[in-house]
């Protein structure tokens, strides 16, 4: 009951209730789903979702709930107009829903939990409640089912990525520990340790060079990174310029370069190491337009691998690399977000004349601030 195929990997479906500014959402997902929309319209709130159900999967939920500021910066207007927040994933053969409760001081407990599956041949779904009175953790990591350990791994590898910090005290510019090479970190803080395992592994290092050959395509001055583990076992990433013998830090690339690169690392990693669910936050931030083509190519191949790709962007220039099909547009209306996917026939005449992104600046399709 725990086929890994993507297409029971790839959340089909979504619903979410009463969380954050998403008082009623009903969305079907695809490979490949860009969400656009203005300031404002609930955009982050719907991918904090995502990073909500990691901190649940992780038995981590009470911890993230008050360092967010308790359950009434979760609860759509709070508890005294939402009586429950409520999620469902349909992944295809596996579902999974789950209903939080408010309750004090300030928390949210767990009120049912159940993971579910209907495969081929199944008329009707398999499921297993795994609470019969609220938990403060979900049970999915000691069920010992199937079927929960199968939810469970998709729901521990959310992780919005998100490489804005690019200051002198940056995480990504600092060393890593040379153990600290699993997997990519969300804010890149193990870049340097994490390249050095790629490159120096025979079944991985071609990976490598794509990396550094892709990089190159936006910034031709860099030749190669420079990964040497000092005595303690630490590595401060630095790089090579073409025309120069001398190493740099990371403090001497620009800041859109910088992301780029952490960009690159992420997407143009070994398959196998990419999660099945990749969520990225606005990242077109200082990228030249010659670097959003070659982004869009990146996230393209990426669900090209059976993998699914969501990210949220307000670039009219990304956007012109999608199709209709991919987009996501969210707005606020009656002070709740609301997401729908766009359809073709909504803008083919238009496309005969203008991009897509320039449909989206026409205000055609919503999505713009003028909607609220």
């Amino acid at each position: 009951m725990s086929q890994d195929s993507s297409q029971y990997s790839n959340i089909q479906r979504m619903k979410i209730e009463g969380f954050k500014s998403i008082k009623s959402l009903d969305i079907e997902l695809k490979p490949l789903n860009i969400l656009i929309g203005p300031n404002g319209a609930g955009k982050s709130n719907f991918i904090s979702a995502f990073k909500f159900l990691n901190e649940l999967a992780s038995k981590n939920l009470q911890y993230y709930i008050a360092q967010s500021g308790g359950a009434e910066r979760f609860l759509h207007f709070g508890s005294k107009n939402t009586e429950c927040i409520e999620f469902y994933l349909d992944f295809g053969a596996n579902q999974y829903s789950v209903n939080l409760i408010p309750a004090e001081p300030d928390t949210l407990l767990i009120g049912t939990e159940t993971p579910s599956f209907k495969g081929p041949g199944h008329h009707s779904p398999y499921t297993q409640t795994l609470n019969f009175q609220p938990e403060k953790e979900s049970l999915l990591a000691s069920s010992g089912k199937s079927i929960a350990k199968y939810v469970l791994n998709r729901l521990q590898t959310y992780k919005i990525y998100h490489f804005h910090d690019t200051s002198s005290s940056a995480p990504v510019k600092k060393s890593s520990l040379i153990t600290e090479h699993t997997k990519l970190l969300s804010d890149a803080s193990n870049l340097g340790s994490f390249l050095y395992h790629l490159k120096e592994k025979p079944f991985t290092s071609s990976y490598y060079q794509k990396i550094v050959d892709t990089i190159q395509l936006v910034a031709p001055f860099f030749q190669d990174f420079i990964l040497e583990p000092d005595a303690n076992g630490n590595i401060l990433p630095r790089w090579k310029h073409r025309n120069s013998e001398k190493s740099w830090t990371f403090n001497d690339l620009s800041d859109g370069t910088l992301r780029f690169i952490c960009l690159t690392t992420l997407l143009q990693q070994p398959p196998p190491y990419i999660p099945q669910t990749v969520l990225i936050d606005e990242p077109e931030l200082g990228l030249h337009p010659h670097a959003l083509n070659i982004l869009a190519s990146m996230l393209k191949s990426v669900a090209a691998q059976g993998k699914q790709v969501i990210v949220s962007s307000q670039s009219v220039t990304l956007i012109n690399h999608f199709s209709a099909e991919d987009l996501l547009v969210a707005d606020q209306v009656n002070n709740e977000t609301v997401i729908r996917r766009l359809e073709e026939d909504e803008v083919t005449a238009w496309l005969e004349e203008y991009t897509l992104g320039s449909i989206w600046e026409k205000n055609i399709i919503g999505g713009s601030p003028d909607d609220f």
